[in-house]
């Protein structure tokens, strides 16, 4: 249950750089427009915390995680995160992002992005690397102060269907 908490605190984190509650900087806007458009787009997603992973499905805008084998459907949807996303930088302490140099995923070349957000609940950095020819997420790194937590998310796009 805790890691279920964890993840999900962690990915409704994760999307507050992309809000746009708050003014942003013009290094922010590319990112907003990535994770957005990421979070709309149907994709799985692979989330690692050490020995332990995750699995993510979004798919006809209704997402999935899978906890010990089970697939669940989300509380929220994609929509209602970007939605949570929007408050969660509206109510940060701090918050900046910085393009960081581009460099090469597999076959593809990728703009990178480091993110911070002093949020009232934990402060978390993120490193997004954004697929520079589709615009959508490839993977992310976040570290989080309190608990000393390092997830690791890789996204994977095309025959996404629902787990259930």
């Amino acid at each position: 249950m805790r890691w279920r908490m964890i993840l999900v605190t962690t990915f409704v984190a994760l999307f507050a750089p992309c809000s746009i509650g708050a003014e942003l900087s013009a290094a922010c806007k590319p990112l907003l427009a990535a994770m957005e458009k990421t979070l709309q787009t149907d994709h799985a997603t692979v989330t690692t915390r050490g020995t332990q992973t995750v699995h993510g499905v979004t798919a006809g805008g209704i997402s999935y995680l899978q906890f010990g084998g089970v697939w669940k459907k989300s509380p929220m949807t994609p929509q209602e995160n970007i939605q949570q996303s929007r408050e969660n930088l509206k109510n940060a302490k701090s918050y900046a992002c910085k393009p960081l140099p581009d460099s090469m995923v597999g076959d593809g070349a990728v703009a990178n992005f480091a993110t911070h957000t002093d949020g009232e609940a934990a402060v978390i950095d993120n490193t997004i690397s954004i697929d520079k020819r589709t615009g959508l997420a490839v993977t992310v790194v976040t570290d989080m102060k309190e608990g000393n937590m390092h997830l690791v998310t890789q996204y994977s796009y095309g025959s996404i269907k629902p787990p259930m």
